[in-house]
């Protein structure tokens, strides 16, 4: 339940905008107390994301499917992708677009976006006026100079450190100007960092290893008496007089029904609660 509504890499609970975006919940509509709830609950802080410790939830059982570049396009090509590319040697994440691409040689040309602001949540971007990164000579070539006016600041990528930046396509048309992508900076990076991390390259799991929290438990036990939520294991009795109430049903119906289900079936109990009240909500 809970793994449906955080971040790849299961340490934040994602923003509403991304939840809509990724269709984990419906496109219409305010938001709905039952995640104004997990919020209030469920988070280290209210000017944070990040979940409390108890909630954290090992990878392995999130909804984390990274898009990998596009590799029928030509060698030599002009193909721009929205990207995040690993850099191994400062250990830092890049967004840009990856305009061209030498698949023979795992490499390309990516042009380098800042974000506007440092929220996690942030979604648009600046084109970097030129930075440590930037090769000038590759602003020079042709298929560049004719079609990146509004980018200043180009680097080689290895292909196989890149990733797609998962967002509808967002064209650059106006010089300048700040571009919106679909999905925020926090849930990109998290994605590519999941990936990066999974490819089991030395460099990419000790940045990941830094930034997020590594559950062991990557099985669930033989008994189903407590409820799953993040890797770790609790009494449900609490949370499910919490969803009884919260569906408006009588005290009695859920004596009723704890006494003619064994324990067992808590858990499928439990995740029908969840599912019918977000199915209330979005009627």
């Amino acid at each position: 339940m809970l793994a449906q509504l955080v971040s790849p890499c299961g340490r934040y609970l994602m923003n509403w905008p991304d939840l809509r975006y990724l269709s984990t919940v419906g496109r219409k509509g305010r938001i709905p107390i039952w995640f104004n709830f997990i919020k209030i609950n469920f988070l280290s802080s209210s000017s944070s994301s990040l979940l409390l410790p108890l909630y954290f939830i090992n990878s392995f059982f999130t909804l984390a499917s990274p898009c990998l570049l596009d590799h029928t396009v030509k060698d030599y090509h002009f193909y721009p992708q929205w990207a995040i590319n690993f850099n191994s040697a400062t250990q830092t994440l890049s967004v840009g677009r990856v305009c061209v691409t030498y698949k023979k040689k795992n490499s390309a040309i990516m042009s380098h976006w800042l974000p506007v602001s440092t929220s996690a949540n942030e979604r648009s971007y600046n084109p970097c006026p030129g930075c440590s990164f930037n090769i000038p000579a590759l602003s020079k070539k042709s298929a560049i100079k004719q079609r990146c006016n509004s980018e200043k600041c180009f680097f080689n990528v290895s292909l196989s450190d890149t990733v797609v930046y998962l967002t509808r396509n967002a064209k650059v048309f106006a010089c300048y100007l700040p571009i919106t992508l679909s999905t925020s900076w926090s849930y990109a990076t998290s994605l590519a960092l999941v990936h990066f991390a999974n490819l089991s390259s030395p460099a990419s799991s000790a940045l990941f290893s830094s930034m997020v929290t590594i559950m062991e438990d990557d099985v669930l036990p033989l008994s189903v008496c407590k409820l799953y939520t993040d890797g770790s294991f609790f009494p449900a009795k609490d949370l499910v007089l919490l969803l009884w109430l919260l569906l408006g049903l009588p005290l009695m119906m859920m004596d009723l029904y704890l006494t003619l289900h064994p324990c067992a079936s808590l858990h499928a109990f439990l995740q029908l609660c969840v599912l019918r009240f977000m199915q209330l909500y979005q009627d």
